[in-house]
C-alpha cells in the first residue's frame, strides 16, 4: 500500500487532468440514463436503471485502473448523467445510488488507489446537489493514501460549499463530514502532500474562500467558525510540541475570515467566547511562529515569515476595528517582518504582542501568557503553493 501510494502522490496532479490517451483498448461508457427520467417527478419507473446504470459504470472505472482514455471517459459520463437541470428527484435519487455504490466499492478489501482517486474527482465535480455523497467523502478522507485524502479534502470543499444552507443537510451529516475534514488533516500531519491536504482543508470550512465568498447563517455558521478553529488548534499544537508544519500561511485562513468583517461576517458574526478563542488563537501563532523563527535556520524560511506577516495583518486589521492604537501598532511591526532579518528580530516583533493584547480590556480572559515550544526539529516546512 504504501509503494503504490506513493506512486499516485507523484500522479495526482496529472490525474486531475486526464486525457484520453495510449494504445490501449478502451472501454467506452453505455447511453446514458433516459431523459424522461431526468424529467419526472416520479421515480419510481427508473430508480432500478438508475441503480443498474450506475453500477455498470462504476465497474469499469474500477476494472480498468491502467487506462486513462476509460478512466477518463467514464468519469465525464458519471459528472454529466447529473446535471443541474434534471428534476430534484432525479438529483436526489442519482446522488443516493451513486453513493450507495461507492460506498460498496470502497468497503471492498483495497480497491485500486486511482478508483478511490477518481470517486472523489467525481462527488468534486458533479454540478448537482450532492450532499447524499459525505459518507462516501468521509471514507475518503480516512484513507491511509494521501492522494486519496487530498482529492477527498477537494470533494470536501465541493459539499460543504453547495449543501451547507440545504434544509435537507442536517446538522449530524453536516457535523460528521467537518470533523472527518480535520480528521484528514490530523492524520497526515506530514508527508509530501500535508502541506496540501491542510489547504483544501481550511477551504473546505472557510467561506471567505469560497467562489464567491458567502455566509452561512445560524448554527451552520457557528458550526463552521468552531471547526476553523478546531483545525487551526490542531495545527498550533504542532507548532508547539514538534515545527513548523507544511503550508504555514494556511494558518492564518481563519483569522483571514473571522478577524474582519470584509467582504463577509466573521467578528461581528462570532459570539464573545468564539471572538476570545480566536484572538486566543492568533496570538498563540503569532508567540509560536516567532519562537520557531528564531530557531537555527528558519529566520530565513519565506514560507513562516511570511505567514507570520498575513498573520500580523489580520491581528492588526483586528485591533483598528477595536480602536487600540498601541496594539495595532506592535501587529503592523509583525507584518513588516521579512525573510533573512535574524531570528532574535523576528522574535522580539512577535513576543510584543501578546502583552500588549492583555492590556485590552476586551481581553481579560485571554490566558495570562503565551505558549512556549516545546523541543523539537528545526527544518523548513515542505515548500508549498499558494491556493
Amino acid at each position: 500500500m504504501t509503494r503504490r501510494c506513493g506512486i499516485w502522490i507523484v500522479a495526482v496532479m496529472g490525474l486531475v487532468s486526464l486525457r484520453v490517451r495510449g494504445d490501449v483498448t478502451r472501454v467506452p461508457p453505455d447511453p446514458g440514463i433516459s431523459a424522461q427520467a431526468k424529467a419526472d417527478l416520479n421515480m419510481a419507473p427508473y430508480s432500478a436503471e438508475i441503480a443498474q446504470k450506475i453500477g455498470d459504470e462504476v465497474n469499469k472505472l474500477v476494472q480498468n485502473p491502467t487506462d486513462p482514455g476509460t478512466v477518463g471517459m467514464i468519469r465525464q459520463w458519471l459528472i454529466t448523467e447529473d446535471p443541474p437541470t434534471a428534476r430534484p428527484p432525479y438529483q436526489t435519487t442519482y446522488s443516493e445510488a451513486l453513493n450507495r455504490t461507492f460506498m460498496n466499492v470502497l468497503s471492498q478489501g483495497d480497491p485500486p488507489v486511482n478508483a478511490k482517486i477518481n470517486i472523489g474527482l467525481v462527488i468534486k465535480n458533479l454540478d448537482a446537489p450532492k450532499m447524499n455523497l459525505a459518507p462516501t467523502v468521509e471514507k475518503l478522507l480516512a484513507d491511509k493514501c494521501q492522494a486519496v485524502v487530498f482529492v477527498g479534502e477537494q470533494a470536501a470543499w465541493a459539499i460543504v460549499q453547495a449543501s451547507i444552507q440545504n434544509p435537507n443537510f442536517t446538522a449530524a451529516t453536516r457535523d460528521k463530514l467537518l470533523a472527518a475534514i480535520a480528521g484528514g488533516v490530523a492524520a497526515n500531519s506530514d508527508g509530501p502532500l500535508a502541506g496540501f491536504i491542510a489547504d483544501k482543508a481550511y477551504c473546505a470550512i472557510n467561506p471567505k474562500m469560497w467562489a464567491p465568498p458567502s455566509m452561512p447563517s445560524g448554527d451552520n455558521l457557528s458550526a463552521l467558525i468552531d471547526q476553523n478553529l478546531n483545525l487551526l488548534e490542531l495545527r498550533i499544537k504542532i507548532y508547539q510540541a514538534t515545527d513548523v508544519p507544511a503550508f504555514p500561511k494556511g494558518d492564518t485562513f481563519p483569522s483571514y475570515w473571522l478577524l474582519s468583517d470584509n467582504p463577509i461576517q466573521g467578528w461581528s458574526a462570532m459570539s464573545n467566547a468564539q471572538q476570545i478563542r480566536t484572538v486566543q488563537d492568533g496570538l498563540d501563532l503569532v508567540s509560536l511562529m516567532g519562537q520557531r523563527a528564531a530557531l537555527a535556520g528558519q529566520a530565513s524560511n519565506p514560507e513562516l515569515v511570511g505567514a507570520l506577516r498575513e498573520e500580523g495583518q489580520w491581528l492588526s486589521n483586528m485591533a483598528q476595528v477595536l480602536g487600540d492604537g498601541q496594539l495595532q501598532t506592535v501587529c503592523d511591526q509583525v507584518v513588516k517582518l521579512s525573510p533573512g532579518m535574524p531570528g532574535a528580530t523576528i522574535k522580539a516583533a512577535c513576543d510584543a504582542v501578546y502583552p500588549q493584547a492583555l492590556l485590552n480590556q476586551a481581553f481579560t480572559n485571554l490566558r495570562p501568557q503565551a505558549l512556549s515550544i516545546s523541543s523539537g526539529p528545526t527544518s523548513a516546512p515542505t515548500s508549498e503553493p499558494s491556493p
